[in-house]
């Protein structure tokens, strides 16, 4: 038996494009999408800002989109190698949201959002209620509720869309369900390649399956990686090309 993880990628940035349909971050997807060895957006980051490295430039970024302060890098460990100083990681973050002006404009309409009516409305319709901490709106949950929500919703209608296909094709084993933004089944080693292929379908029908299902215009294309293996640890990458 081999377990099968499908993880959505980046699908924490993309549900945030999809939610401020910011247009140079839609441009960068689109792009990568056509063309996979193109820059991904962690590394295209790293080289915009002047990051020393890709993963500084991804967790950056995954803190970024929920506005971390500049105080919170200068102190953690592993961003406080590259500079102690507020000021610089401020000017980080400057850069970063001069480049995606439309999530910067969206994160504003959120804030304002909630200021008036203590609440957020996701495209799905999921409702974010939120509370003053201390007297004052917590901006880093505000900015993070809506965009959780949009990815779980999206999952939710890839583990269906999933297991129907599981169903219909008769693949042996366990369909888990999704651990965050992740499709696991546990299938034998005969049937590992059934089941990624039908993934890597899943994946590629989900913006019109999003869309029926939430009767909304999903508008951007979605990807996923697939590894296989004994646990989910020790997974072996399958390439679509392969199968």
């Amino acid at each position: 038996m081999s377990i099968v993880n499908a993880d959505a990628k980046s699908l924490e940035w993309i549900s945030y494009l999809f939610i401020s349909q910011d247009k140079v971050g839609i441009e960068e997807w689109l792009a990568f999408c056509d063309n996979p060895k193109l820059n991904d957006i962690h590394t295209k980051n790293q080289k915009d800002l002047n990051l020393v490295s890709r993963l500084i430039a991804k967790i950056f970024l995954f803190r970024c989109i929920y506005r971390g302060p500049a105080f919170a890098y200068s102190m953690d460990p592993d961003f406080a190698n590259v500079s102690k100083s507020p000021k610089f990681w401020q000017g980080i973050i400057d850069k970063f949201f001069d480049k995606y002006r439309g999530l910067n404009a969206c994160h504003t309409r959120l804030i304002q959002e909630v200021t008036r009516t203590g609440q957020t409305v996701s495209p799905f319709g999921r409702v974010h209620q939120h509370e003053k901490k201390k007297g004052e709106w917590y901006i880093p949950d505000i900015t993070n509720h809506i965009n959780q929500g949009c990815g779980a919703d999206v999952m939710v209608v890839a583990r269906v869309l999933a297991f129907k296909r599981w169903k219909d094709l008769g693949l042996e084993g366990h369909f888990i369900s999704t651990v965050h933004d992740s499709i696991v089944m546990d299938v034998p080693d005969d049937n590992v390649k059934a089941a990624a292929k039908m993934l890597f379908g899943v994946f590629k029908d989900l913006p019109k399956a999003i869309s029926q299902a939430y009767k909304c215009d999903w508008n951007l294309p979605l990807l996923c990686e697939i590894g296989y293996g004994p646990n989910q640890k020790d997974l072996t990458e399958i390439k679509e090309s392969d199968l």
